[in-house]
């Protein structure tokens, strides 16, 4: 049985779930070949000359429509809180060494101005404030303010297979080892 056949077995049962990350789990189901998820909090790293950042993921939701190759294509849709965009963008304020001790100010600088310059005339400030104008969704009780904006991700999975063969060469074991 292929692996979309599986998928689609799974579906007569109602529900499939999908790994969210760290622990987590979103629950989904599989709908005419489409995986829809229920919402569910991610988080995405990335390190960048040097510095370490996080950006949440709000209420994330993936539809995913299975491919005729036996890959998915689709959206990753939620929310990202306002500041989390901006550090992520512009200020790296929650930015960490490989470490993951707090990065150092001449780290954050060098990345901040760097994404600030490749940006255009845009400043930093203006950035941010156009992302809490723009904001729209997790409304703070207290301000009526919205605290996070919609953030979406198209993506495209293609079949992978690993093949396990015994490593000939120079730095075979190395390759071993890991």
């Amino acid at each position: 049985m292929s692996k979309i056949a599986s998928l689609l077995a799974l579906a007569a049962l109602g529900a499939v779930t999908v790994a969210a990350g760290a622990g987590s789990f979103a629950h989904g189901r599989i709908v005419n070949g489409v995986l829809t998820t229920d919402p569910v909090d991610v988080r995405f790293y990335s390190v960048f000359n040097n510095v370490r950042t996080e950006c949440p993921l709000r209420d994330a939701r993936v539809q995913m429509t299975f491919t005729a190759d036996g890959g998915l294509e689709g959206y990753l849709a939620g929310y990202t809180p306002v500041g989390a965009m901006y550090d992520v963008q512009y200020g790296f304020r929650n930015g960490t060494a490989i470490s993951g001790t707090p990065a150092s100010a001449a780290l954050i600088n060098t990345r901040s101005i760097g994404q600030a310059i490749t940006i255009g005339h845009h400043t930093c400030q203006g950035a941010y404030y156009a992302l809490l104008q723009n904001a729209d969704g997790h409304r703070d009780p207290a301000t009526g303010r919205c605290t996070s904006i919609s953030t979406q991700y198209h993506i495209r999975a293609i079949p992978a297979f690993v093949v396990d063969v015994p490593k000939q060469g120079v730095g075979a074991d190395a390759i071993r080892q890991h």
